[in-house]
């Protein structure tokens, strides 16, 4: 076990909560960097022509307010219920995805056999699965079939049809849905090995068995990295291959909208900015 090296006896609390602030600045800047040079400008002009009506050809742009907007969430027959169920598969999905890759993580952190190997079998699928590669699985039946129609006809008489076509979705992704799950255990892993290991030296003496080891000290201790890996599984689903509105603005687009399609991207992630601060919020009030 190796010990985390104590600050110099010299260094005062505030310069060394400078020193680490710097570190996080200086790990962070990369990415501030790209996101002004590649980013910045094409969001900026993206929300100036939500409130625009864009021609393609002849005509130009002239400002038309919150008419796209009007047009989204009250005129359109398909927006808010995809951006409904958009919600309810991201709020089905995400347990499932973090609970997987918590249960892989505390296996790999048992020191076993092929730990190594265990990792790049589940991190191969990040590097090589992109949006194309899964369409392209999704499309020619890569996904198990695994509930039948008259499973479906019974889910949707007990549970109401919104909610049983989003499980059935859900497990006609269940691939998908586990080769997601690569970055969230190597979070959840490097959390568990920077936990203190004197904690479950002490429990074990006082006789604590494994679910209290994992239900009193693991989890409130892991709690941190767990909102992390929350927060990157939703946005995940959010944009992930099999997200009926990602599909719903790549459509909006080819149909020459960019207007409503800007207008349709704002909502879209309003409404995921305010589910993250709502779901964050929640997590850090009860550590």
């Amino acid at each position: 076990m190796t010990a985390t090296p104590a600050p110099p006896r010299h260094m005062r609390p505030g310069a060394l909560r400078r020193r680490w602030s710097s570190a996080g600045i200086t790990f962070v800047l990369p990415w501030i960097v790209g996101f002004a040079a590649f980013s910045a400008y094409p969001l900026g002009l993206s929300l100036i022509q939500s409130f625009e009506h864009v021609a393609m050809v002849g005509a130009g742009t002239h400002w038309v307010g919150l008419t796209n907007y009007r047009q989204a969430l009250f005129a359109s027959t398909r927006f808010v219920p995809i951006l409904l169920g958009s919600f309810l598969h991201t709020a089905l999905q995400t347990p499932l995805v973090v609970v997987f890759a918590l249960a892989v993580a505390l296996l790999l952190d048992r020191r076993l056999w092929g730990g190594t190997l265990f990792k790049a079998i589940f991190f191969v699928p990040v590097a090589i699965g992109s949006s194309a590669v899964v369409t392209q699985i999704m499309t020619f039946g890569g996904a198990p079939k695994l509930v039948s129609p008259a499973e479906s006809a019974w889910l949707a008489a007990t549970l109401g049809p919104l909610l049983t076509a989003e499980m059935v979705r859900l497990l006609a992704d269940i691939t998908v849905v586990m080769w997601h799950t690569g970055i969230q255990i190597l979070l959840l892993l490097a959390g568990l090995q920077a936990l203190p290991r004197t904690v479950y030296e002490a429990a074990r003496v006082d006789g604590a068995n494994a679910w209290q080891v994992l239900h009193r000290i693991t989890l409130p201790l892991l709690r941190p990295t767990l909102t992390v890996a929350v927060v990157y599984s939703v946005i995940a689903s959010f944009t992930g291959a099999t997200n009926a509105m990602m599909h719903y603005l790549v459509a909006q687009f080819l149909n020459l909208h960019p207007g409503y399609d800007s207008a349709v991207g704002w909502l879209y992630f309003a409404g995921i900015f305010t589910m993250l601060a709502l779901l964050v919020a929640a997590l850090e009030r009860r550590r």
